[in-house]
């Protein structure tokens, strides 16, 4: 009986190390971060001071120190006839999200934690007509 224990106590140590690198995890950087999408028309002039961009995004100056508090990052497609937007916004906690969600102007928005992924695509194709979700949205750490 202690030879059986012993034994067992052995192969137990001896695959514990191999199990530990399974256990590790990596989070996509597409997954980090509180993320919406939007459907948004464009705006701006196109020019230095008035830049053409999807309404909500916002104006990074090349003088602008990086921060990551509020919304700091996103990514967007043109729609088809070039008067919309298919926007993610990524920001630190979703508390930055209420005020941009409640201008005027919003075609629609959907929450990527919530929302299912074929609804996002059906809507989003509307606009553009091969959008996808793989192939979309940026990725942060």
């Amino acid at each position: 009986m202690p030879t059986r224990w012993l034994l067992a106590t052995l192969v137990a140590v001896l695959l514990s190390p191999s199990l530990l690198p399974a256990q590790v995890r990596s989070v996509s950087p597409r997954n980090l971060h509180e993320r919406i999408l939007c459907i948004v028309p464009m705006i701006g002039a196109g020019t230095p001071k008035d830049p053409r961009r999807p309404l909500l995004a916002p104006v990074i100056l090349p003088s602008a120190k990086p921060t990551r508090t509020g919304v700091f990052g996103f990514s967007y497609q043109l729609s088809d006839d070039g008067h919309f937007a298919i926007l993610e916004l990524l920001a630190d906690r979703t508390a930055a999200f209420p005020t941009l969600l409640s201008t005027p102007g919003v075609v629609k928005v959907f929450d990527r934690l919530t929302a299912k992924k074929s609804d996002i695509e059906v809507e989003c194709q509307k606009y553009k007509k091969d959008f996808s979700l793989d192939h979309f949205g940026m990725g942060v750490r």
